[in-house]
């Protein structure tokens, strides 16, 4: 907190606080005209409630008196975390439309059904403020609600769902939300959400058509998608979402991450043809497919000839100017495929992600002392 000037000693009286969430251990001066939105965003929800006590200035600085309420105050907490023990006490105490970023991790399904109820408040009790909302392992029982709060908070830019078992059809939900207007049926993209995670949600191919939409009419910047089942149907879908060349120059996605997702070496093969004339994507998190090596190693009767294969795979991974970070940890990549991979680096890459592969030791002790490694990327291994 800034020093006073005179006029504020006499406009202003001064307030003493001794708060351990504040300072441990030490006494601070308070002034209210410094006490507001921006200084709350970093106090935990105790100070906020020790600094009503101070004075009515203050008082009026930390809290919201609704209408209808009589003279009963509920906080303002800019950052709030709810758990599944006190919540409703909590949503009770707190001024939810101010609230910007929420906490909900590990909810069980009658807190979670709580907190929505309380977050669906109509007129102006609507939480429109929100701009990060973490769901991760909350039992979320209606997909359709986060649908809701996804198009009533247009100023949502991260949205994380990991764990939440959504399955297809709550992702369908989701999805349709970021691109459609329920009420009218048009198209209405959400103009602000940069980063959704849908990990371990039982997803499969049946999500990828929605989650290509999304791509393409979505900012989305980050797109998590690991540990699903989406296969080669899925990644297929979102290399189209990608490629496409109307869309291209507009869309901004920066990282994707579809890792341990039963991906082949065909679904690799259609997300490198995509990043081609894509020089938005950066990261490529695809480990964790096992699938890939063997693919590599014994091509379907349906290709090429071996050897014709890994050269397309090959020329189509170093056409990818914009990748900066290329993971394939554990995709059973043997020696060849490794030194396939290596040679054909994209020219901004700057990490390389080989980690948990069956390498040899030779090939391993010769990457770390290689010029590749440290100069131009870092092969991590």
């Amino acid at each position: 907190f800034r020093s006073p000037t005179s006029a504020y000693w006499k406009a202003f009286p001064r307030t003493l606080c001794r708060s351990p969430n504040l300072r441990k251990g030490s006494e601070l001066w308070l002034y209210p005209e410094d006490v507001g939105l921006e200084i709350l965003c970093f106090l935990y929800l105790a100070a906020i409630c020790e600094l009503t006590c101070c004075s009515r200035v203050v008082r009026s600085l930390c809290c919201v008196c609704p209408k209808g309420a009589g003279w009963r105050y509920r906080l303002v907490s800019p950052h709030l975390q709810v758990t599944s023990e006190g919540y409703g006490e909590l949503l009770q105490q707190v001024w939810l439309p101010r609230t910007m970023w929420l906490d909900a991790r590990d909810l069980n399904a009658k807190a979670c059904r709580s907190l929505f109820a309380e977050l669906e408040r109509p007129h102006e009790r609507l939480c429109k403020a929100l701009l990060d909302v973490d769901l991760r392992n909350a039992k979320v029982e209606n997909p359709e609600r986060v649908a809701r709060l996804l198009r009533a908070c247009s100023g949502l830019r991260s949205l994380q769902l990991e764990r939440s078992k959504l399955r297809d059809g709550g992702a369908e939900h989701v999805t349709r939300s970021l691109t459609i207007d329920g009420s009218t049926g048009e198209l209405s993209p959400h103009r602000n959400l940069k980063a959704l995670s849908l990990e371990e949600n039982g997803l499969t191919a049946l999500s990828g058509p929605g989650l290509a939409c999304a791509l393409r009419v979505a900012p989305l910047e980050a797109l998590v998608l690991a540990r699903n089942e989406l296969g080669d149907a899925g990644i297929q879908a979102l290399a189209e979402a990608l490629a496409e060349r109307p869309w291209s120059k507009l869309c901004c996605l920066a990282r994707l991450d579809i890792s341990e997702n039963k991906v082949t070496v065909h679904g690799l093969a259609a997300l490198l043809a995509a990043l081609r004339g894509n020089g938005a994507l950066r990261c490529l998190d695809i480990g964790g497919n096992d699938a890939i090596g063997a693919g590599l190693a014994e091509p379907s009767p349906a290709q090429a000839s071996p050897k014709s294969f890994r050269t397309q795979l090959a020329t189509r991974l170093g056409a990818a100017v914009g990748l900066q970070d290329l993971h394939l940890w554990r995709c059973g990549l043997d020696d060849d495929a490794v030194g396939l991979v290596v040679g054909a680096q994209p020219p901004s890459l700057a990490l390389l992600n080989l980690a948990a592969n069956p390498i040899s030791s030779e090939l391993k002790k010769y990457l770390l002392h290689s010029p590749v490694h440290g100069e131009g990327a870092l092969i991590k291994l």
